[in-house]
């Protein structure tokens, strides 16, 4: 998963340098496989602004332009592009860059005619593949300001290697939450304050869930006079950071939150929705839906969807539909932040070849809790940055809440387990940190209860585990095992096995190790009469009894050998035979009686 460390920054102090970051977060456990700098090749290119421009006196196809480039003097840069006007901003290499393409600017004379520096398109920063001209930029960044910085690239990105049961790290505060107790700095989680108004939500919009157990929460807010227009810059760098294409504000905005929160969301056109109205049940086998892509599904009874009055309009937890998608003519929007079973997302996911990052969530186990902080977080957003307006009431269906799980700690255990003495209050102030409230506290234990987010968290020793890491392992002093070191002569047989060993490789065969359990039909073709001892619950038939001999095991060797066309083949075992002892048996189950053995076989 990328991280974007500017954005990191908004919910939590951070370490000094990012190395330091990276290597606190891999010891406790999230590892940072990566980092990228995206503007660490743009040093040297700084926002210009063209404030003359005149024809080349020895070039039909260049001109000698005159550059405010934030310093004393304006700057002479003759070029060749012709989609400028004076006035424009645009990116300017200074004499002493290195581009991205490995163009190194120098002070040069042009036909005659000197030049300090060039002005640069998209393609020779990298930035895209084909240009037909210099880059235009925003007319109100100021001549001087570093080019990675204007463009939002002056940001590391942190590439986490997310493990599928710490889904809770899945987001942007699921990350700072570690960061914040590794090193001890507060976490600052956003609080949106809504101004409600207009016609209450259950009179605009109905939501009905018939299938509480693959959708045990439903929620949904009504939002209107949205005005649909491209993202605030700010948003669609993160977004671009991350890896999300950016689209319209209403989309960028769920998909902002998704990143923020770890909650996927959707947003519908509620004038398409007919009737104005959520159904979120079963799919009908045959049923069709056209997904965000263009294409058409057919879906399965198995599948969940949610629908309008009419026909499906979502693809649960996995992808929207078409129908209700929002456009630029979008002014209306249900807001949905909902939470699926896993197991039927993936079911669902995998039978359609989708992988998103809504199911990519949902798959591992998305957070109950955060469906309504993200729902209002997405609200709070659409009031800002879409102009909408928030009717009052949020719809929540939520019908069989569920306590969360609780875990006992037992103090002395953290000693007896990790191997050194952790104090008790860092403990307390490691699982505290990590969202984990005390109940209920009596001699020398405390009773947690388990954040919904943390489906890992399931026992004692799930807690243990947390304390270690986040104390790091790297503080675990390595000791010794104690013990009495045993000065007892080697057995006799021993002695006669290890000789035996070096007599038979010497020989030139090799030794094997095969399994004790075998199939009744490969004692019995050796015509063996010995009754072996039978399993209980044996892995399959063909591993059903014990062996009475080592001759089968050889021969399955040999058997799969001779199919890979090997020529030669000199094996040898040594191991036991187990065979049913009339004396010492409880009940009707004999006692088995184990006799050392030695075979070998040669062919070719």
């Amino acid at each position: 998963m990328k991280i974007s460390v500017k954005w990191l920054g908004d919910y939590v102090a951070l370490p000094p340098s990012v190395d330091e970051l990276a290597r606190r977060l891999t010891a406790a456990g999230l590892e940072i496989e990566g980092l990228e700098r995206p503007g660490e090749g743009l040093r040297g290119v700084v926002v210009a602004q063209i404030k003359e421009s005149v024809q080349h006196p020895n070039a039909d196809k260049l001109s000698v332009t005159k550059i405010d480039a934030g310093g004393d003097a304006l700057v002479q840069v003759v070029c060749g592009a012709k989609n400028y006007k004076v006035g424009d901003k645009v990116p300017l290499a200074t004499v002493g860059t290195k581009l991205p393409n490995g163009m190194e600017i120098k002070q040069a004379a042009l036909r005659g005619v000197d030049s300090s520096g060039m002005l640069c398109s998209s393609k020779e920063l990298g930035l895209s593949e084909e240009s037909s001209g210099l880059l235009i930029l925003s007319p109100d960044l100021k001549p001087g300001t570093p080019i990675a910085e204007a463009l939002g690239l002056d940001d590391v990105v942190l590439e986490v290697n997310i493990t599928p049961n710490r889904p809770d790290a899945l987001s942007h505060l699921g990350v700072a939450r570690e960061v914040s107790v590794v090193t001890g700095a507060a976490l600052k989680v956003p609080q949106p304050k809504l101004t409600e108004s207009g016609t209450p939500a259950s009179q605009s919009a109905k939501v009905r869930v018939e299938d509480s157990v693959r959708c045990p929460r439903y929620a949904a807010r009504v939002v209107e006079n949205v005005t649909i227009k491209p993202s605030p810059q700010w948003m669609q760098d993160r977004l671009k950071a991350c890896g999300v294409r950016a689209i319209n504000n209403v989309v960028d905005i769920t998909n902002y939150v998704n990143l923020e929160f770890g909650q996927p969301l959707h947003a519908f056109d509620l004038d398409k929705l007919g009737g104005q109205e959520i159904v979120v049940r079963a799919a009908k086998k045959g049923e069709k839906l056209t997904t965000l892509d263009g294409k058409e599904r057919t879906l399965d009874q198995e599948e969940l969807v949610i629908c309008d009055r009419d026909r499906p309009q979502a693809l649960a937890g996995v992808m929207g539909g078409g129908d209700s998608e929002v456009t630029e003519k979008t002014t209306r929007l249900l807001l949905e932040s909902a939470n699926f079973l896993g197991s039927g997302v993936r079911r669902a996911a995998k039978r359609h070849a989708l992988h998103t990052e809504a199911s990519h969530r949902f798959e591992r186990g998305a957070d109950l809790d955060a469906v309504v902080p993200a729902i209002e977080r997405a609200a709070q957003l659409l009031i800002e940055l879409a102009g909408g307006t928030v009717a009052p009431g949020l719809i929540d269906i939520y019908p069989a809440e569920k306590p969360p799980r609780q875990v006992t700690l037992r103090f002395a255990r953290v000693e007896k387990v990790l191997g050194v003495a952790v104090p008790e209050a860092e403990v307390r102030r490691i699982l505290e940190a990590l969202g984990f409230q005390k109940l209920a506290e009596s001699a020398g234990q405390a009773t947690y209860s388990v954040p919904r987010a943390r489906v890992d968290v399931e026992r004692e020793e799930d807690l243990l585990e947390e304390v270690a890491r986040v104390f790091g392992y790297d503080n675990i002093p390595a000791k010794l095992p104690r013990g009495l070191a045993s000065l007892a002569p080697e057995p006799a047989h021993s002695e006669a096995e290890r000789r035996l060993r070096q007599a038979m490789s010497g020989a030139g065969l090799d030794e094997v190790v095969n399994y004790s359990f075998v199939a009744p039909k490969n004692l019995e073709v050796l015509g063996l009469k010995e009754q072996p001892v039978a399993l209980l619950n044996p892995l399959s038939v063909e591993q059903s009894v014990m062996r009475t001999s080592l001759i089968p095991g050889l021969l399955e060797n040999l058997s799969r050998s001779v199919r890979h066309q090997v020529e030669s083949v000199c094996l040898y075992e040594t191991g036991r035979a187990y065979f049913r002892d009339a004396e010492g048996g409880q009940g009707t189950r004999p006692a088995a009686r184990e006799v050392n053995r030695v075979a070998g076989l040669v062919w070719g």
